[in-house]
Formats: C-alpha cells, structure tokens, sequence
C-alpha cells in the first residue's frame, strides 16, 4: 500500500510540474482603427515573453463571415491554433474579427477585396506602432482569399517586411473556381468520364455569371446549371458548405453574381504578387479541393520568379487539406472529422521560416 501510495505522490508532482511550468506567452484584447472607413477592428494580441524584440505577424482571413478564432467547422479553431503556436515560439500574433463579425464594426460583404485590405494595413499600423513593444520584423499571414489579399497588402505597404501565403490563389478566378469544382466533384467519387459534361456544364454557367445584369431568363438558367453543379459533389460537404437547394437562391445573389464577385472574375493575382518585394512563402496541401495545388502553387512560382521577390520558398504538403490538417480525401466533408487543424509540419516550416528571415 505505501509502494502505490508513494507512486501516487509521484504522479501528483509531476503533473503539479506542468502545471506549474512558466507561460511562454500572454494574451491582450485589442481594438484598431480603419481610419479610411472610420470603422473600430476587435482582435487579440498574443506576445512572448521575450526580453528582446520580436517578429509579430497579422493572420489574414480567407472568405466568409469569420471571427478572430477562425472556426472553419473544425475540431479546432485554425487562428487560434496558429497564434498559440507561433507565440510559444517567439512571434508575435495578431488575429481580428472580420469587418461586421464578432466585436468589429462595419458590414462584412462578400469579396470586398479593396476594404478587406484596407483592414489587414491598418492592423498592420498598428503593430508597427505599438507602444509596449518594438518588433524586430512585421508580416502577414494570408490564407485561401487571405492569401490573394496579402500580397496586394505588400505592394500598399513599406512597413510589410514577410508574407506567408496558406492556399493562395496564383490563377484568375475561372481557373480557380473550375479546378476546385473539378477536385470538390473527384473527392466525392466522381465517375469517369463525367469531367467533360462537368466542364460544358461549367462553362454555361460561367457565360451566365460573367454578365453584370440578367434578365428573369437568364437568372433561372443560371440557378438551374448551380443546382446542376452542386450535384457532383456529396451530400454532407454540401451541407458543410450550405449549398442546399434552400439557399441556392441567396448564394447564387450573394457569393457567384455580386458586384464585388464580378470584380474579383477580372482580377489577375499573380499580377500583385510579382510585384512583391519582400519575402514570400506559399504552401498548399496536394489535397486541397478549394484552392487546388497543382495549378497554383506553378502559377505563384512564376510570378514571384519573374518578378521583384528577394527570396521566396514554394511548398506542396503531402496530404494536406484546405485547413492544412494532414487527411485522406480532402474533401469538405472531413474537415471536422480530423482532430486539430494545421499541421506539425506546416507550424514547423512557418516557424522556421521566419526565424531565419533576416
């Protein structure tokens, strides 16, 4: 009996030790302002205990009404996960609510490129004049839409010194939007054989989409080739997703025939990022079904090797999804299935790779 409890005493210290072990870093709420749009930014501020300056990073969100924290129907929130990592790792981490969402003022809007940039540069300002703290270096973390809107950040802003691009987008948005349609339709067991008719079917309804105004006509044509197209991929990542017939008609106004949607169809992204003249690194998971590896991550390695970029570093992370979590199919589906969201090996290459940044 004294062995065991003796045993007992031993396992109560221990777990006393961690629970007692030092935090590495503490956390502070935080407002900014948009000045540009006179609206107030809620976020949260993760800073190691250092006793030397260090690099902070500002997380960009991808689409979508999302909050500081990133939950993307997940077992895990994906900026929160991020921001504790990098910080009990010396970064420094800023993560918001988007505009209209959570403790933020103004209205989120589908595809408000210009005003979703604006937001990120003013976090930005803010890191850079932070009074309780001089950081070494200031970047931007981008994923999926965020990674189209950091580079277009850097070639706003002189006080951007890295950006790390997570599924960013390197072709226009046809490209875009057909590859993941493609891969959303394989993922789901697609037949073979079935890619022309999907393709023929894509194309009909993009001819439709593109056009700034439709007549009741081609409204209905257009709804009817979207309920077409959502039947290629399964049921449950189309409830994920919310593309039920219930909603096909709000969807279809709202994220394919919007006016800020119809901006983003012209909108070249590897025009921004050859323009980009600090570091840059882009990772894409080989299974990602929204923002497809295979033709992007080509396309953001020519523009950032034919352009201003000092030094750059491409990644493709085997069996990665969208959410950079490691899985089987990728598919939308199996998201909230995997436990945790980004990767050890995607936290270690970020990590890594802005220490070593200069």
């Amino acid at each position: 009996m004294k062995r065991y409890f003796l045993l007992g005493i031993g396992m109560v210290g221990i777990l006393l030790l961690f629970s007692c072990s030092p935090a590495k870093f503490y956390e502070k709420e935080i407002f900014f302002v948009n000045h540009r749009d006179h609206i107030t930014l809620a976020g949260t501020l993760s800073i190691p205990y250092a006793n030397h300056p260090v690099p902070a990073v500002i997380l960009i969100h991808g689409s979508g009404p999302l909050n500081r924290d990133l939950d993307m129907n997940a077992q895990a929130d994906l900026f929160k996960d991020l921001s504790d990592e990098l910080a009990s790792n010396g970064i420094a981490v800023l993560r918001y609510d988007k505009r209209g969402v959570g403790a933020s003022q103004g209205n989120y809007i589908p595809y408000d490129m210009e005003h979703f940039m604006e937001d990120g540069l003013s976090g930005i300002d803010f890191l850079k004049s932070y009074p309780e703290m001089e950081f070494q270096s200031i970047g931007a973390l981008g994923i999926s839409q965020g990674g189209i809107l950091t580079p277009l950040m850097a070639v706003n802003s002189d006080d951007i010194d890295f950006i790390i691009l997570m599924a960013g987008a390197g072709v226009e948005a046809y490209e875009l939007f057909y590859t993941s349609q493609l891969a959303l339709a394989k993922a789901a067991g697609m037949q073979a054989g079935k890619e022309e008719k999907m393709r023929d079917l894509y194309d009909r309804f993009w001819a439709i989409i593109s056009k700034p105004h439709l007549n009741v006509q081609e409204r209905a044509m257009g709804l009817k080739y979207l309920k077409s197209l959502w039947e290629y991929i399964d049921m449950e990542s189309r409830k994920d997703f919310g593309f039920l017939n219930e909603n096909i008609e709000f969807l279809f106004d709202q994220m394919y025939h919007h006016p800020n949607v119809l901006k983003f169809f012209k909108y070249q992204p590897a025009e921004a990022v050859s323009q980009v003249t600090c570091p840059v690194l882009a990772l894409n998971g080989d299974k990602d079904v929204q923002v497809v590896a295979e033709i992007n991550l080509p396309a953001l390695e020519l523009a950032l090797k034919n352009g201003n970029c000092p030094s750059y570093q491409i990644v493709k992370l085997k069996n990665h999804n969208h959410l950079f979590q490691v899985c089987e199919t990728g598919k939308v589906a199996e998201y909230k299935y995997i436990e945790g969201t980004v990767s050890n090996e995607s936290l270690s290459i970020i990590k890594e790779w802005i220490h070593q940044l200069p």
